[in-house]
């Protein structure tokens, strides 16, 4: 058995892919299972891949984006954000978060990762 664990679905100048082309291209690879990214930073958001994913929970697995700039906008706690992090972990078929620490500029042992880990 093949898995992909890190294939994207995106909307932007970067990435362009939607589940069916994902799908046929693992096909055409001969790969069986992946685990699929997402997020603002790909514009394809989080809760958008989960809806793109559930008809496919036998090969696709979600990966929540933990995007800590949503977390703490403008300096102040967001809960509205925490909550919805929450929730999406909860979903069914998620596996694992990803936290973009390269990209939003944040080290690992800061403390709102912390918060996100904690959930």
């Amino acid at each position: 058995m093949i898995i992909d664990v890190h294939t994207h679905l995106g909307r932007n100048g970067n990435i362009n892919a939607r589940v069916d082309e994902l799908l046929r291209s693992m096909d055409a690879a001969g790969i069986e299972k992946s685990l699929v990214f997402a997020g603002s930073i790909s514009g394809c958001p989080t809760y958008e891949m989960l809806k793109e994913i559930k008809p496919h929970t036998d090969r696709l697995y979600g990966v929540v984006a933990a995007e800590i700039g949503s977390l703490y906008p403008n300096g102040i706690f967001n809960w509205n954000y925490f909550d919805k992090f929450n929730e999406q972990l909860a979903h069914d078929n998620v596996v694992a978060a990803k936290f973009y620490l390269g990209y939003e500029h944040f080290y690992p042992d800061d403390a709102a990762v912390s918060q996100l880990m904690d959930c």
